[in-house]
């Protein structure tokens, strides 16, 4: 079956009750990290698309840029494991504070082990690109081996 962009608004808007489901998992995985924590209507809208696009395109690999506390992480997570296939890489530079969040990776971490997604995410420090923006946070170099290694295995080497 070919999948497209047109007949994926179909099964958006189809499949809305699972996007409600999936925001409402996701609020109760960060509860001990971030107690109060709730979607907003633009997260929420975001992190619907996300996940319905990725249950209806099915990749096998998602690789992230930017991950930030992880959110849009357990949105695809998720997404594959209700797939019954894939994998997540999300790559951040993971500096020690951003937007006012101490460790934001960290809390990311922790809520996908809370989700027992440990198995379908794995988190990459380093950056997808060189930044315009280095005087807002310290990066580290990135792994050339790892990346080239993720390029191998989404088809990129």
């Amino acid at each position: 079956m070919t999948r497209t962009l047109d007949d994926f608004v179909n099964y958006y808007h189809l499949n809305q009750p699972k996007s409600s489901e999936m925001l409402s998992w996701i609020e109760t995985m960060y509860q001990p990290m971030l107690p109060g924590m709730s979607a907003n209507g633009d997260l929420q809208q975001f992190l619907s698309v996300l996940y319905l696009s990725v249950r209806y395109f099915k990749p096998e690999t998602v690789v992230q840029t930017g991950t930030f506390t992880g959110t849009s992480s357990l949105a695809i997570a998720r997404s594959l494991k209700d797939n019954n296939k894939g994998v997540l890489y999300t790559i951040d530079p993971e500096p020690p504070s951003y937007f006012g969040v101490d460790e934001p990776v960290n809390i990311a971490r922790q809520a996908v082990a809370h989700a027992q997604m440990q198995d379908n995410v794995f988190f990459l420090k380093g950056y997808s690109t060189t930044p315009n923006d280095k005087d807002r946070m310290d990066l580290v170099p990135g792994e050339e081996w790892l990346l080239k290694e993720i390029a191998q295995k989404v088809g990129y080497d």
